[in-house]
């Protein structure tokens, strides 16, 4: 278990592990990190590789949450952990959920530290009534305050079926 200041990560070892020069190979991974009784995140993956200061994940989902217990996921096609900040960046395929939202992108960053999602390339969110297409965005997690910086497109759809961009 790694810990700091009252919060703690744990590691969880799957059915299988192996070891070999590049690292341990860990099928059915999961790490949790909790403050107190509360947990901040889980992630878990179909496998994994462990170096001394990173783990390469396949097919990784997190869950996120904040201090109401809402959750955000994120899923994609790998994610990388830097082990001693705890950051994570997601790439291929990048799919977030956060209430209504979707948000679809090719990479996405999690940056312990801040709290901040960063998707630095381009993005496209979309709920039942609205479509946002940007390129470079931040959401802050705790209070999912967000920061488009280039390229903000905006489409809202009203309820008989108009449809009007901004």
């Amino acid at each position: 278990m790694w810990s700091h200041q009252g919060s703690g990560v744990s590691k969880g070892v799957g059915e299988e592990t192996s070891q070999s020069d590049a690292g341990t190979n860990v099928e059915s991974p999961w790490m949790v990190e909790r403050k107190g009784h509360h947990v901040l995140w889980r992630l878990k993956a179909n496998d994994a590789k462990q170096g001394l200061t990173s783990m390469h994940f396949n097919q990784p989902y997190l869950e996120l949450f904040n201090k109401n217990n809402e959750k955000m996921t994120v899923n994609a096609q790998q994610a990388d952990v830097n082990t001693l900040t705890r950051d994570v960046h997601f790439q291929g395929h990048v799919v977030v959920h956060f209430q209504t939202w979707t948000l679809l992108s090719d990479t996405l960053d999690v940056e312990h530290s801040t709290g901040d999602i960063l998707v630095p390339q381009q993005f496209t969110a979309h709920n039942p009534s609205s479509t946002i297409k940007g390129r470079g965005l931040r959401i802050h997690h705790e209070t999912r305050d967000m920061w488009i910086q280039h390229d903000v497109w905006m489409q809202d759809r009203d309820i008989g079926g108009n449809q009007g961009g901004k």
